[in-house]
């Protein structure tokens, strides 16, 4: 059995889930587009995320926003087995509001809330009617989110300006080869200070953001069935050899085997 696997229903675009046994997650820290929820069902995993450590294990949700970095950590990979559900944020705000607050939780569950979230999960996976998934993945989601006695895992916001100008620059141009020079040009720093700023604003250095908003479009370029090759250099990567490492590394599996997950 293929250690990572995705599942993916091409009437309902707005999420995917990611299965795993005996499997690495993620090589290298990440961050998601969209929220996350992990459902743990064997072993245990230490989390390291907005520079504090966790422990998670079998009965346990975790909960990640978007664009927050995180790295999963098998204490066992012979034990490891879990589930992920990713959301797309404009559809959570479509259903939940805008005023939606998702912040990195852990809590454990009792057996009976665990088996009602596997079931919901397990669900979300089958072949049936797109109106009854996304009401399942609806109540399932508003489950997750009213939880209480939740362990919250909080950083305080760290506001910038440059941080943020640069953010938004990155975000309009990240297929392009960008130096650090040019970066620190953009805001008027220099390259220490840019990367301190950032870092502090973000929990990573401007290059793992391009990285992450490179890899983000690369599943939606894969997800509509486009070549390999065409989406490593359309996205900024030196070739398809380069852009398979790294999607590799943090995604968990290649780009082809991402893609044939439809």
């Amino acid at each position: 059995m293929t250690k990572l696997q995705f599942y993916r229903d091409p009437n309902l675009d707005f999420y995917e889930i990611k299965n795993g046994v005996e499997g690495i997650p993620a090589e290298k820290p990440h961050c998601h587009a969209g929220a996350a929820v992990g459902m743990i069902e064997r072993g245990k995993s230490m989390v390291r995320c907005q520079q504090q450590e966790f422990l998670v294990e079998a009965d346990h949700i975790v909960v990640f926003p978007a664009e927050v970095m995180h790295k999963c950590s098998p204490q066992d990979i012979e034990q490891w087995k879990f589930k992920m559900l990713y959301v797309e944020n404009n559809w959570l705000e479509s259903v939940f509001g805008e005023e939606l607050t998702i912040k990195v939780a852990v809590k454990r569950l009792s057996p009976m809330g665990m088996k009602s979230i596997h079931e919901a999960f397990v669900f979300l996976e089958t072949d049936s009617d797109p109106l009854e998934k996304e009401t399942a993945l609806i109540l399932l989601l508003s489950q997750v989110f009213a939880m209480t006695d939740i362990a919250v895992y909080e950083k305080e916001p760290v506001e910038n300006e440059a941080a943020e100008t640069l953010k938004a620059y990155l975000e309009d141009h990240y297929w392009e080869n960008i130096s650090l020079e040019q970066m620190a040009q953009i805001v008027n720093l220099t390259k220490y200070h840019l990367i301190r700023i950032f870092q502090r604003s973000y929990d990573m250095p401007p290059h793992a953001y391009m990285t992450q908003l490179r890899l983000s479009q690369a599943k939606e370029m894969l997800k509509d069935g486009m070549d390999i090759s065409t989406v490593a250099i359309s996205l900024g990567f030196y070739d398809q050899s380069h852009f398979s490492h790294v999607f590799k590394e943090y995604v968990g599996v290649t780009p082809l085997a991402y893609q044939k997950a439809d």
